[in-house]
C-alpha cells in the first residue's frame, strides 16, 4: 500500500472517529439522547473499511475486487458500480444473509423495511433509470441523510445524501447464516 493510500485511510478513520466522540460529548452534555440499541456487529466492519478508495488509470484496487466476489456479478475490477458489492461483502462478513448482488436496487425487497432507521440499517436510494445507490445509516441529517457506503467519491466514506432520492430503509432479516 502506497504511503498517502495510507495516510488517506487513517485520515478518514480518524474523522469517523472525531464524529462519533462529537456524538458522545453531546450525549454526556446532555444536549442529545441515546441512540438506542448497540451498533450492529457489520458497521464495525464498515468502518474499518473507510479510506478504501479506486485506483485511478489500469490499475485495480484488490480490496474492491474482494467486494465484488461477494456478488454473483464478480466483477473484476474497481471501475463496476461497487456500493451494492461493498454492502454485500459487510454483511457476509458478519454472517449478515444478503442478495448477493452487485445491482443496488436488489436491496429494494431484501430485508425488512423500517419507517424510523437506527444506526446501521441499509438505506436504498433510487436515482432512476435503474440507477441507484446503497450505504449504511449513519443518521438523520434533516434533508440529508448521513451515509457509510462505498463507491462515494470513488472511495468507502461517509456522505450527506439528499432525500430526494430515497427510497427505502431496510433492516436485515433476523436469520443469519
Amino acid at each position: 500500500m502506497k504511503q498517502s493510500d495510507s495516510l488517506r485511510r487513517e485520515a478518514a478513520t480518524l474523522q469517523a472517529t472525531a464524529g462519533r466522540l462529537l456524538a458522545l460529548a453531546d450525549m454526556l452534555d446532555g444536549t442529545s439522547a441515546p441512540q438506542g440499541p448497540p451498533a450492529p456487529p457489520w458497521m464495525a466492519i464498515a468502518e474499518a473499511e473507510v479510506g478504501v478508495h479506486e485506483i485511478a488509470g489500469e490499475a485495480d484496487n484488490q480490496r474492491i475486487i474482494e467486494y465484488h466476489k461477494a456478488t454473483t456479478l464478480q466483477a473484476s475490477d474497481d471501475e463496476t458500480p461497487w456500493c451494492a458489492s461493498f454492502v454485500c461483502w459487510v454483511l457476509a462478513q458478519a454472517g449478515v444473509n444478503n442478495p448477493r448482488s452487485a445491482a443496488s436496487k436488489a436491496f429494494r425487497t431484501w430485508g425488512v423495511q423500517v419507517q424510523e432507521p437506527r444506526y446501521g440499517d441499509v438505506v436504498v436510494f433510487d436515482h432512476g433509470g435503474g440507477r441507484g445507490h446503497v450505504g449504511f445509516f449513519v443518521r438523520d441529517a434533516g434533508e440529508y441523510i448521513e451515509v457509510l457506503a462505498g463507491n462515494q467519491s470513488d472511495s468507502v466514506c461517509t456522505a450527506l445524501l439528499s432525500k430526494a432520492r430515497f427510497h427505502s430503509y431496510r433492516r436485515p432479516p433476523v436469520k443469519t447464516r
